[in-house]
């Protein structure tokens, strides 16, 4: 039975489309507002009323950009974790966890299948986050060897580091694990949050092989940035520490944005992605940046998600 990825427009989000300037929308079209299920990204079960959009063109709104958050799971518990509310913590006993909810095949394939309608000639930057992207290496892998299969898209992996071997064998397995290899990148987020967390494992005893242990509990993080960049430098994988927190200010979707399009994307996208600092450029005006959460609600990337503003829609797979 054939199952469309489909995206939903409810009332909330609708009101967002004028200023926006999305284009599901055409000025004057009739809203048929009712009742749907759909799945999830992560397979949950989830009923919205609204419009469904059948020529939904979600490839072509994340064209630049397109950031998924493929699990809600993690490892840490953070306070300045914009998305906290929907992280499913599981402990720093955990380094890694099978049982990770994560985004369905299925939903992936969809998606991935979306990029066709794009005639884009230069490669979109797909960020993978969560929760914790490689809280389960395997899962990600699956997930990641789809999109990878994808006409042009340059893979970023942002990463707390928890699950990151520091042996150089046991490295190059989590690559395999993983499916990264040269030329994707990893983004380290480190924040005092982070450090302190890394701090609690390293004095514990959690993760040996994991955490650094010839350093004091309270550098163990420094350490462990150090030493993930030389066994990505050895295995020709990009890398970027990525400091999260205060400092950065509120919005630290925004931050990773404008990290990744200095690091990665300088070259192939010079004039095509100007970021607005104050959230005021509408999307599908210059360039598209779609944000999919592991809910399904969709935002536009360059706007503050973390207080859940300017949603356009929740994509899912459609229940009959």
């Amino acid at each position: 039975m054939n199952r469309p990825l489909v995206v939903v427009i409810d009332a909330e989000a609708r009101k967002r489309l004028g200023p926006l300037g999305f284009r599901w929308f055409r000025q004057g079209k009739k809203q048929d507002d009712r009742d749907w299920v759909i799945e999830t990204p992560i397979g949950d079960v989830r009923k919205i009323t609204g419009t469904l959009v059948e020529n939904h063109k979600l490839g072509e709104h994340s064209e630049e950009y397109l950031y998924l958050e493929v699990t809600p799971n993690c490892q840490f518990s953070c306070s300045h974790c914009g998305i906290k509310d929907d992280v499913r913590s599981v402990g720093l006993e955990s380094l890694m966890f099978e049982n990770a909810a994560y985004m369905t095949m299925e939903f992936a394939e969809k998606l991935a299948a979306t990029f066709s309608q794009s005639s884009r000639l230069i490669p979109r930057q797909l960020v993978y986050g969560g929760g914790e992207p490689f809280i389960s290496p395997s899962k990600f892998g699956g997930i990641h060897a789809v999109f990878h299969s994808a006409k042009r898209v340059m893979p970023i992996a942002i990463t707390n580091g928890y699950a990151v071997p520091l042996n150089e064998m046991k490295f190059e397995e989590f690559l395999a694990f993983t499916g990264l290899d040269a030329g994707d990148s990893i983004f380290f987020s480190s924040s005092d949050a982070h450090a302190a967390q890394y701090e609690v494992a390293a004095r514990d005893g959690f993760a040996p092989g994991y955490i650094p242990d010839d350093v004091p509990p309270e550098e163990a993080l420094g350490a462990k940035l150090i030493r993930v960049k030389q066994l990505c430098k050895a295995n020709r994988i990009g890398f970027r520490p990525l400091p999260l927190g205060q400092r950065n200010g509120a919005d630290l979707r925004q931050y990773i944005l404008k990290t990744a399009h200095e690091e990665v994307a300088k070259e192939l996208l010079r004039d095509m992605n100007e970021l607005e600092l104050n959230g005021s450029r509408e999307p599908c005006r210059n360039a598209q940046e779609t944000s999919i959460r592991a809910n399904g609600d969709i935002y536009p990337y360059c706007y503050d998600i973390f207080r859940k503003e300017h949603r356009i829609g929740t994509a899912g797979i459609l229940v009959r």
